[in-house]
């Protein structure tokens, strides 16, 4: 049988791994000597022997992140990516950082751009059943003179009726 690889083949086919394909290293944490496959530190460091070790090394460290998002020490005008508190949604509104506001959303603390307008114009709070509709369908020019306030959903949608064609499409003004 000729052994051309490095890899010999046991009797049920497997490879056996041979020592020359290891590496010795030193775990940070416990400072014992472990070995690990020369292939695999291509793609990652590795600095444990074991995810026991990974975790010991986490101890006394200032945590940041969390599996479940930030935690409350980098939010806000502390965190990283702050933009001035005014962010685009992924529906295409603008929503300004205004966590004191009683309808803001929880527990981010953002409120829509066109509701703050109209409250600021109307000096009151919008009832969370009033809604905004931008007459040019512009999501974001939150100008008072392209918002009209209407009080409910229903009246929303007749607005919405009024100004499609035979098609279904909006009409162009």
């Amino acid at each position: 049988m000729n052994n051309r690889g490095k890899h010999k083949r046991s009797v049920s086919g497997q490879f056996i791994k041979s020592e020359e394909n290891y590496i010795a290293l030193i775990c940070q944490t416990c400072k014992i000597e472990f070995k690990v496959y020369k292939s695999e530190l291509k793609y990652r460091k590795r600095k444990f022997c074991s995810k026991k070790c990974s975790g010991q090394s986490q101890i006394g460290r200032k945590v940041t992140w969390h599996r479940m998002g930030p935690l409350p020490q980098i939010q806000g005008k502390n965190h990283y990516n702050w933009s001035g508190g005014r962010v685009k949604t992924t529906d295409g509104y603008i929503a300004i950082y205004f966590p004191k506001h009683p309808y803001a959303t929880k527990p981010r603390g953002y409120v829509r751009e066109h509701r703050l307008v109209m409250e600021q114009s109307l000096g009151r709070y919008l009832d969370p059943k009033e809604v905004i509709h931008h007459i040019d369908r512009d999501r974001t020019n939150n100008e008072l003179s392209n918002l009209l306030l209407l009080p409910n959903e229903d009246a929303h949608r007749r607005v919405h009726a009024e100004r499609r064609d035979r098609n279904g499409q909006f009409a162009t003004v």
